[in-house]
């Protein structure tokens, strides 16, 4: 029997919410490398042509120099055009047809990818795998449909088996394609992704058109639940009511489907399904169930808090069963809708009403943490020391000891808050708040005028853990008590070795020549351990070596993590480390990025910085709540950043580096003149928003920047400061030196102006 506190309802809508190229054979040889290729220098446009894809938007000037620039960056529009301003020659070349085929294809331009790739692999038997892909998924679109059905019935995978069924499906081999869609609903197993998705889609038609009723409504039972598009689920279930109207989704099944359109960010969508529940058969919906399913898609919508709180405070006294979790999620909207007032009020009553269910302690570290953002230092010091002696061994209490030293330290009792740090810090065991902490217990002892004992702190950190952001404010906070800083970073020991050098084989080589890194890095990966066989003791060099001549860096970044010890970078680059620096802080599509950095007024290094932290570089990377590609960008920002620069945004193209880094830079170097230049205060807003850095910043006028850091109300975003602005100082180390390193202002800036709407 489930506890008379648990409302399931409202555990299901809040669940999860907090925040190939083909295989290619061995070829390690050191042959001579293949024929140069044509220049790559070319950048006129040929009298009448011009780039299809308009809407994409391009990348800050100077543009990409040569077709080989444009590729690697994925801005294919503009390496369509510099590869077409070659000369006949030239383009007639064997490789330069095969990369014009693979641009091409890129552009959606399928029959001009397919007859490019028509009979090349006479010229090219290197290339014959990567030639039959390409041309069979230009097949597929431009014909002949059959030799494509017949190149991915061939394979293996969910997504080429379902290429496989529709191919066959369009030439009317209904029989086959029933076959490859069989396959491809094994091979996805248990999986619900997108893939798995469009093999039940398929099937379903499949089954329908052969009479086979109860497998197309399974199939398109499962597409209704598990699409990622609303109007995917709607033709389902008109699928459905059109084979049996008494199988449509009933009431509990849209509610259902909504609170996964909430966990996934498409809270607008989840609004719509709710409105579809309520007239849906089946056994209606209670009031509570639907006011409940309402509140929670309005509070998702990140805007529509005011109305998120009182529907979920009807919902309490709709169902009392649900009281103690629903009260508390109307006071985190009333918070989030800046009434703080109304939400202290709330917890308050969260915590004395139901003190035996778990809303009552989430209640009182809530109430704790709404106090500090209210700037209410000595009242959230209370209300921490209440929870804690509460709660000792809660849920929230190694965050609540922290807070409540910074609610002591800000509160000016100075040597509780240094007892406190240090007990924190004496059990740290991460470098990153290891270092955060100690500053901050260096700060402690200075408002307690324990000077001493503060300047040999920061000098500690400064000497333990260069380069970090408690390392830069420790050197600030020393400058501005008169002391003289240590070196910023000790040199990096010297080496008589010389470097390993790991040239690349004819077959990477060639994928790199032609601007094709992401399958020169795949092909290096298949191959990663033969080729660096024999290199003894310094094989994690070699494999550094071996990435570091691509100018992509996914595989590099994760080979740095994986052998290059962090300790090399705890110097300065030399002759002995300068592999591990390569390979822990790669600088991939530099021209590009400085490009970017010079046009949005960046500081040298931080794009970089950013990048690493939030993608680890690889160009395809998707979060759980939609953010893409690089620079990991929320689709609203992306479509309000380029409707700035005058373009639209083509959802298939913000993966590409060439948008990806366009986008995320304007948006960056937006953020910065907002802040006043403060490079940790745009970060911050880079991860949590623009308004509510904002507003922290308006409630802490007079706080120091390493304070104001440390207590930001989200770990992330603190944590996410920290690990930036280390990565930018390293970035600025590598690029311009010494002097070039940040220096942090402690100071805060007043009179911050935010746009109306800063996305």
């Amino acid at each position: 029997m489930k506890p008379a506190w648990r409302c399931p309802l409202v555990s299901l809508l809040l669940a999860g919410t907090t925040a190939t190229c083909a295989h290619r054979d061995l070829s390690c040889d050191h042959s001579p490398p293949p024929p140069p290729l044509a220049s790559p220098t070319a950048s006129a446009v040929p009298p009448g042509h011009s780039p299809s894809s308009a809407s994409a938007p391009q990348p800050a000037p100077p543009a990409a120099a040569s077709w080989v620039d444009a590729v690697r960056i994925e801005d294919w529009d503009r390496a369509s055009a510099l590869l077409a301003a070659l000369a006949p020659d030239q383009r007639a070349r064997p490789e330069i047809r095969y990369v014009t085929a693979r641009v091409e294809l890129a552009r959606k331009r399928h029959a001009q990818a397919a007859s490019l790739l028509e009979g090349l692999e006479a010229h090219l038997p290197e290339l014959a795998a990567d030639i039959a892909f390409h041309r069979a998924e230009a097949q597929l679109h431009a014909g002949p449909v059959d030799e494509a059905a017949a190149y991915f019935a061939s394979r293996t995978g969910v997504v080429e088996l379902v290429k496989a069924a529709r191919a066959f499906e369009q030439i009317g081999d209904h029989k086959r394609a029933r076959e490859a869609v069989e396959r491809a609903i094994r091979a996805a197993r248990r999986s619900h992704d997108e893939h798995a998705v469009q093999a039940h889609e398929l099937r379903a038609r499949l089954a329908e058109a052969a009479g086979e009723k109860a497998v197309a409504i399974a199939d398109l039972q499962f597409v209704a639940r598990y699409a990622p598009f609303a109007d995917q689920a709607e033709d389902a279930i008109e699928g459905i009511r059109r084979l049996d109207p008494s199988q449509v989704p009933t009431a509990a099944d849209r509610i259902e489907r909504a609170a996964r359109m909430v966990s996934r960010g498409d809270s607008e969508q989840a609004l719509d399904e709710l409105d579809k529940a309520e007239a849906a058969p089946g056994k209606a919906p209670s009031p509570g169930q639907l006011t409940l399913a309402r509140a929670r898609a309005l509070y998702g919508t990140r805007s529509r808090y005011d109305e998120a709180a009182r529907l979920f405070e009807q919902a309490a006294k709709m169902d009392p069963s649900c009281a103690p979790e629903a009260l508390y999620f109307a006071a985190k909207a009333w918070s989030r809708a800046d009434r703080n007032d109304l939400g202290l009020d709330l917890y308050a009553r969260v915590t004395a009403r139901f003190p035996k269910t778990p809303w009552a302690e989430r209640a009182a570290y809530q109430r704790a943490r709404l106090l500090r953002l209210d700037a209410r230092w000595a009242e959230a010091a209370a209300a921490y020391s209440d929870y804690l002696a509460r709660y000792r061994r809660g849920a929230s209490a190694a965050e609540a000891r922290y807070e409540l030293a910074l609610a002591l330290l800000i509160s000016k009792r100075s040597n509780d808050a240094r007892k406190r740090l240090q007990e924190m810090l004496r059990q740290q065991d991460n470098r990153t708040d290891a270092a955060a902490l100690q500053e901050l217990v260096g700060v402690a002892a200075f408002e307690a005028g324990d000077t001493a004992a503060a300047f040999d702190l920061w000098r500690a950190v400064i000497r333990d853990d260069p380069l970090s952001f408690p390392a830069l404010t420790s050197a600030a906070r020393l400058r501005a008590a008169g002391q003289s800083p240590p070196p910023a970073i000790q040199p990096g020991p010297p080496s008589n070795a010389p470097p390993v050098a790991v040239p690349l084989p004819r077959m990477a080589r060639l994928l790199h020549d032609l601007g094709l890194d992401a399958d020169a890095e795949a092909w290096i990966a298949d191959n990663e351990d033969a080729l660096v066989a024999g290199f003894g003791a310094r094989t994690p060099e070699a494999r550094c070596a071996l990435y570091a001549n691509l100018d992509r860096a996914r595989r590099l970044y994760r080979v740095g993590q994986r052998f290059a010890p962090l300790d090399q970078v705890m110097y300065a680059p030399s002759s002995a480390n300068r592999w591990a620096w390569q390979c822990l802080f790669p600088t991939p599509y530099s021209q590009a990025v400085q490009a970017h950095e010079t046009t949005n007024g960046i500081p040298r290094g931080l794009i970089h910085a950013v990048i690493r932290q939030e993608s680890g570089f690889n160009p395809d990377a998707r979060s759980p709540v939609g953010a893409l590609g690089l620079m990991q960008l929320m689709p609203v920002t992306a479509r309000k950043t380029a409707a700035l620069m005058d373009n639209a945004v083509d959802p298939d193209q913000v993966l590409a580096p060439a948008v990806n880094l366009a986008l995320g830079a304007r948006y960056l170097g937006r953020l910065l003149p907002v802040f006043q230049g403060q490079v940790p205060l745009a970060v911050a807003a880079y991860n949590a928003g623009p308004k509510a850095v904002a507003q922290w910043v308006a409630r802490a006028q007079g706080m120091p920047l390493d304070v104001f850091v440390a207590q930001m109300p989200f770990r992330e975003t603190r944590r996410y400061v920290w690990r930036v602005m280390g990565n930018y100082a390293r970035y600025a180390l590598l690029f311009g030196g010494l002097d070039a390193l940040p220096v942090v202002d402690l100071d805060l800036p007043t009179n911050l102006s935010v746009p109306d709407d800063p996305y």
